[in-house]
């Protein structure tokens, strides 16, 4: 009889074979789990890339669409408590040919100015983000990603963007601006609508508070797009 190391071959080829099995136990338990990860990533990956791509598509901007449309302001002078000290609001309209504004007028005035009307649908997909799927997803017409900066020190935004699950493009956006130059708790929300082909503003609502020499001045201001007129 062979023996070594105490074992005989036969206890030998006993401990090989409880060694393969154990090894293909923690196999079979490790690469389900490693798999379905796996398959998350690429779905994750693909429904970014397929935004990406669907965004110039849709932006009338890039495709140098002629459009015009009105847009009512709504002003919210907010004290450091969120409470409504003063209401104003303007009315214009906006004129876009070859890509960018090219005039607007105004139709209602505001009693005081309310200027920096941000009107962009930001294309978060060119940026370095780091991107999510939210654990709650029903499956419906609406799908909701997260979007993460890399820095804490990034002035990029961050937040959530809703894009149609079979069209791809971006249905609203809630952005989180932590480090915007010259504000407090700036954030952002653009929710759009599909017209012709193309994706417009529909509504943007801003909330902030913007630093002063003294003192900050916080505000809410919604903007509400109408009117809308597609030159074809």
């Amino acid at each position: 009889m062979n023996k070594r190391d105490g074992l005989t071959p036969a206890h030998q080829m006993k401990h090989l074979h409880t060694g393969i099995m154990f090894a293909l136990t923690a196999i079979a338990l490790i690469t389900p789990v490693d798999s379905k990860a796996q398959q998350q990533a690429d779905v994750l990956k693909f429904y970014v890339s397929r935004a990406q791509a669907t965004f110039d598509s849709r932006d009338p901007l890039a495709r140098a669409v002629k459009y015009t449309f009105i847009a009512k302001t709504v002003e919210w002078k907010l004290n450091r408590d969120g409470v409504v000290q003063s209401t104003d609001s303007v009315v214009n309209r906006f004129y876009y040919s070859f890509g960018e504004l090219d005039s607007s007028v105004t139709v209602q005035p505001a009693k005081h100015a309310i200027n920096d009307i941000d009107l962009s649908i930001p294309n978060i997909f060119n940026d370095d983000y780091v991107y999510s799927f939210f654990p709650n997803d029903t499956g419906g017409a609406r799908l909701s990603l997260g979007f993460d900066s890399r820095s804490a020190e990034s002035p990029l935004p961050t937040g959530i963007v809703v894009i149609d699950r079979t069209l791809y493009y971006v249905r609203a956006l809630f952005m989180v601006y932590p480090m915007k130059k010259g504000y407090d708790r700036y954030s952002r929300i653009v929710e759009t609508s599909l017209e012709d082909g193309y994706v417009f503003p529909k509504e943007i609502t801003v909330t902030a508070g913007k630093r002063g020499i003294l003192f900050t001045n916080y505000y809410r201001r919604k903007t509400t797009i109408s009117d809308l007129d597609i030159s074809r």
